[in-house]
C-alpha cells in the first residue's frame, strides 16, 4: 500500500499494463480456472480516459475481462464459466453506471455536431449492450433512446 495515500495501491507492471497507481475502486475476487485451480484477480473500475477502449470491448467479453483485470490477451480463456460470470458481474457493478453517464455526455455532443450520425451510433450501442446481455440502467435507457 502506498504510505502517502492509503486509498491507493501500486499495480505491478505487466506487458499490457504499465505500473500505475490505482484507486481502491476495484474488487478482489478469487475465481476458479478451467484447470480447477483458483486465482485472485483485481477487477478495476476503468478511468474515463479508457472508456473508448472499454466501449470497443463490449462485443468481446474476453477482451472486456482482460482490460478490467489488467491481464494479457488470452488470459480470460483460462477461466471457468463461474469465474467468467463473477468477473463480468463485478465489471458491471464497478463500471456501467459511470460508463453510461459518459455515453450520455458523448451522445449530447454528437447530437450537437451531427444529429443523424448520433441516432445511428445510439442504435449501434444499444445493440452492443443487448448482445452482451446487459442493459443500461432504466434512467439511462430513457435518455439514450
Amino acid at each position: 500500500m502506498n504510505s502517502e495515500n492509503p486509498k491507493s495501491v501500486v499495480v505491478p507492471e505487466t506487458p499490457k499494463a504499465p505500473a500505475v497507481i490505482r484507486s481502491f475502486y476495484a474488487r478482489s475476487l478469487t475465481v476458479q480456472t478451467r484447470d480447477g485451480n483458483s486465482e485472485t484477480v483485481h477487477v478495476d473500475q476503468v478511468g474515463v480516459a479508457e472508456y473508448m477502449k472499454f466501449s470497443q470491448c463490449l462485443h468481446d467479453e474476453a477482451k472486456l475481462i482482460e482490460l478490467t483485470c489488467r491481464k494479457e490477451a488470452g488470459w480470460a480463456d483460462t477461466l471457468s464459466i463461474e469465474g467468467w460470470e463473477q468477473i463480468l458481474s463485478a465489471i458491471e457493478e464497478l463500471n456501467f453506471k459511470y460508463f453510461v453517464s459518459w455515453l450520455e455526455r458523448q451522445r449530447k455532443r454528437m447530437r450537437l455536431m451531427n444529429p443523424e450520425f448520433a441516432e445511428a451510433a445510439e442504435k449501434s450501442l444499444l445493440s452492443s449492450l443487448q448482445k452482451i446481455g446487459t442493459t443500461a440502467p432504466k434512467e439511462a435507457s430513457q435518455t439514450i433512446i
